[in-house]
């Protein structure tokens, strides 16, 4: 008799849903609500979905040699081509701005390297930002299959990506 209660209480958890709620569920007076709405007028709401790669290359290899910085371009290649991608930001994408290849990275000011590339070149920082119709669903979805393939279109054997960003948490 005393665990009937407690039955009826653990039949509820089948109704929990543990995905993100859908709509605009903040409160429309609140600071951040607005900020969105604010954000989403200029065509940036995607901002806040922005998802957060570190590629590790293994030991002994470096985003300054060429292996590496091969290995950089045909992962931000790959993820450049899934169409749910909006915008990659990395080293590879400053040098292609600016016309330069590998050679970039002794030249570029180390204000704009340090923040995309660690000292000894084996950490890689790639920001890609989601397309404003992307929904925070499909961005989970977009995380998952990341963590998924991992390095693999890198071709650097032993090379790791660690995913975060809001999707990721």
């Amino acid at each position: 008799l005393g665990g009937i209660p407690l039955l009826l209480l653990a039949a509820q958890a089948g109704r929990l849903r543990t995905g993100l709620p859908h709509g605009d569920w903040l409160p429309a007076s609140m600071e951040s609500a607005r900020a969105l709405d604010d954000l989403r007028a200029i065509g940036r709401g995607n901002v806040i979905q922005g998802i957060r790669l570190v590629l590790e290359l293994p030991e002994g290899s470096s985003v300054r040699r060429s292996a590496g910085w091969n290995g950089l371009g045909r992962f931000v290649d790959s993820l450049e081509r899934d169409p749910r991608v909006g915008r990659v930001r990395s080293m590879i994408a400053v040098a292609r701005g600016m016309g330069m290849g590998r050679s970039s990275l002794w030249f570029l000011p180390d204000s704009v390297t340090r923040g995309l590339v660690s000292p000894d070149g084996r950490l890689a920082l790639v920001e890609l930002l989601p397309r404003e119709s992307v929904t925070a669903e499909e961005a989970v979805t977009l995380v998952r299959e990341l963590r998924a393939v991992g390095a693999t279109p890198t071709g650097v054997t032993g090379a790791r990506v660690i995913v975060g960003g809001l999707p990721a948490f």
